[in-house]
């Protein structure tokens, strides 16, 4: 009798049970509909509060949290399903619904409203939604089209690059006339640096003939992340500095010094004070990185030879020994050579002079002859650029 019985008992669970709750699907189809409605609307709900917070924080510049995302997808995926099932349920109830497929449909909507519940669940980083991602090195000004290309360049380059990597060079000056490409390669350097992960910060800063330290603070703290408040320039460089010892490897450059510059006035470290730090100047005078900054390492930039000015000087004005007069390049070869190798100047004037009639290019050769005549004409830019590197 009691093999009879356990047999009896399990034909019961295997059996009967099942075939219970099959019938608990058909009898409760209205009420796991309406279930599911009420939880697929609740989801609906969240959903559109929490998209509400992403916006604003992407609005901020901020990054989303992967977890956030993550959710926002499972969202939309069931959401897609509930759609699918009330497009199917409300064919059912225009046709001639038979018991299993009322019951399949009922079964449906249970599933989905336990999976709705789950997701509802796994919502747990309430406000936590974002976070501030420290900015990219982003270029400070335009490059100078083509002059990245000359071997003099590329090999300063290389030289400042294996600088970076050494662990005994903290200091890298680099020196050479105004308008030469030094903040072009700077430029490049920065982001070459953080390309090969080099930094995990690299901060670029145009110092200038009359430094601001309060300005040269807040750029360096823009790409910390670092915000200040009205405080002054002591507090600021407390903060600074304490922010900066907290990367393990930052990258400073100062661009266009003029004269000494206190770096510990502005709230930058030491490198005894902070291993971590390497610092990049550039100044046209070498005077004031060796001697007034003590920089050990530099870097001189020299002007372009002849051959490689009047190739970047064509590049730029567009200027194609096919297809152009004699005459034209005959002007072209003088002025190029009238901006003595100078990367910027080279590319002003021949910005100043592309697409112009040959008319103006004999203009603008006399002009660079003679700047400081005060005439205003399509070249005037040109000779403005001479004159301010003293050419």
């Amino acid at each position: 009798m009691e093999v009879v019985s356990a047999i009896t008992a399990k034909l019961v669970e295997y059996a009967v049970l099942p075939i219970g709750r099959q019938l608990g699907y058909l009898f409760c189809y209205s009420s796991n509909v309406s279930d599911l409605t009420g939880k697929a609307k609740e989801l609906q709900e969240a959903k559109e509060s929490l998209e509400h917070l992403v916006v604003a924080a992407r609005n901020n510049g901020e990054e989303i949290e992967s977890s956030v995302l993550s959710w926002l997808s499972k969202v939309d995926e069931i959401s897609g399903k509930v759609e699918n099932f009330q497009g199917d349920a409300g064919q059912a109830r225009t046709g001639c619904t038979n018991l299993w497929s009322r019951r399949q449909l009922s079964r449906r909507a249970k599933k989905m409203g336990e999976a709705i519940v789950k997701i509802q669940e796994a919502k747990k980083f309430e406000d936590n939604i974002s976070y501030c991602q420290l900015p990219k090195f982003t270029e400070a000004v335009p490059t100078i089209p083509g002059h990245e290309d000359f071997k003099s360049t590329i090999s300063v380059l290389e030289e400042i690059m294996k600088s970076l990597r050494d662990p005994t060079v903290n200091m890298i000056g680099v020196c050479g006339l105004g308008g030469v490409g030094k903040t072009t390669l700077v430029n490049r350097v920065g982001k070459k640096a953080q390309e090969d992960k080099l930094f995990d910060v690299v901060a670029l800063v145009a110092v200038t003939i009359k430094p601001e330290v309060d300005k040269i603070q807040t750029e360096i703290a823009d790409m910390l992340g670092l915000k200040f408040e009205d405080q002054g320039e002591l507090l600021r460089a407390i903060r600074l500095r304490k922010r900066l010892k907290q990367e393990k490897n930052i990258l400073i450059i100062l661009d266009d010094l003029w004269t000494r510059l206190d770096l510990g006035k502005i709230g930058i470290p030491s490198v005894d004070d902070h291993k971590g730090i390497k610092i990049l100047l550039t100044a046209r005078d070498t005077d004031v990185l060796h001697n007034q900054m003590n920089v050990k390492k530099l870097f001189s930039i020299e002007v372009l030879s002849q051959e490689e000015a009047l190739k970047l000087f064509k590049d730029t004005a567009e200027l194609h020994d096919t297809n152009e007069n004699s005459d034209l390049q005959s002007i072209a070869a003088e002025v190029a050579k009238m901006c003595n190798g100078l990367p910027l100047a080279l590319v002003t004037v021949a910005r100043a002079l592309m697409q112009k009639d040959i008319s103006v290019w004999r203009d603008g050769l006399r002009q660079l002859k003679s700047p400081h005549t005060g005439e205003t004409t399509e070249m005037t830019e040109g000779p403005k650029i001479l004159h301010e590197f003293e050419l």
